[in-house]
Formats: C-alpha cells, structure tokens, sequence
C-alpha cells in the first residue's frame, strides 16, 4: 500500500518537473487570427493610473496586439504614477473556468518604458503566490519593484511562462492549469 502511494506521488512530482507550461491552442488560434496595431508601442496612448487604484484588463480579440520577442500577444498601457517611494505593481488572475479541464489563466508579462518610451527592463516568468476565495476561487497574484526611471508598463499575456500553476478541484484533484492569451487581469500600483 505505502509503495503505491509513493510511487504515485513520485510519478506525480515527475511529472511536474518535465512538464512545460503550454499555450492554450484556442489562445494561439484567436491571436494568430488579429492584426497588429503598430509598428512601436510609444504610438499608442497609455492609460495614466493612480497609487492604489485597480486596473481591470480584459484581453480579447478586441484589444490591440503586438508583436513583442516572444511573439504576438494582446497588451495593455500604462502610464505609471510617480512617487518618491518604491513603486510596486502588483496583478492578480483567476483561472477561466471553475471546470478545471477546460480552464486556462492569464500570467503577464511586463514591460517597462522610460520617458522616452525607451525599453528599460522586461519582467517575465514572475513567481506566483495563490490564495482561495470564497467565490472567486483559486486567485493567483504577482508583484515586481518598478525602477526608478519606469514611467510606463506595457501588461501582455506571457506566452512563455515556464512556471506550473496548480488549481485543486472540489474532489481533491489537483491540476495543472495552461497559460492562455485571452482573460482577464487585475493591476495595482502600491
């Protein structure tokens, strides 16, 4: 009995490790489909947010999408408040589905701009943390420190994220859940 178990578990860790986060094939076909929006980011307007305040983002066919080095993906400006303390830009998403086998989730990308809407530093493959809500379920949240010389952030979905996200079931099963262009994010500036 206890042999089963441990190879079951071993089996399952192994997994686990070999196992790389995939792109959903639905994400792929609906941004493959979308035309770019520009040639350069700093074209485009950028919303202007506060210290605190939530910013929902809504990736979808509608959003503008652009080519970025990991590929086409749908984007979102900001631009960032100034403060003389340490900016922290902090986002949560939610897996798509309380259906766990068909549900995908949104991890972004983040690009940072200077003044001169010049790339200064791109985050990516940010370490997760997941925290259960009552209605909302598994919510899986992500923060970086802004430098100093960050006057604008460009949110994307990754399309690399190498990380596995695990979603447990109400039964106990534990899954692992893609990666997908198209969701939804929150986004707040501490």
């Amino acid at each position: 009995m206890y042999k089963k178990i441990i190879i079951i578990i071993f089996l399952f860790i192994l997994n686990g490790c070999a196992s790389r986060h995939q792109l959903s094939e639905e994400s792929i076909a609906r941004i493959d489909t979308t035309k770019g929006c520009c040639n350069k980011l700093s074209e485009v307007l950028f919303t202007k947010v506060k210290i605190g305040e939530e910013i929902d983002i809504k990736f979808e066919e509608t959003s503008p999408a652009y080519i970025f080095k990991s590929g086409k993906s749908y984007f979102s400006n900001l631009e960032l408040p100034n403060s003389k303390a340490k900016r922290i830009l902090s986002f949560s998403s939610s897996i798509s589905s309380g259906y766990l086998p068909s549900a995908t989730i949104v991890v972004p990308d983040i690009l940072l701009l200077n003044e001169d809407k010049k790339k200064i530093k791109t985050f990516s493959n940010i370490p997760l943390s997941r925290k259960e809500h009552f209605f909302l379920g598994s919510i899986y949240t992500g923060r970086v420190t802004l430098p100093d010389a960050a006057k604008y952030a460009v949110i994307h979905p990754s399309r690399n994220y190498s990380r596995n996200i695990f979603a447990p079931s109400d039964s106990g099963v534990i899954w692992d859940i893609p990666i997908s262009l198209v969701g939804d994010t929150t986004v707040v500036i501490h």
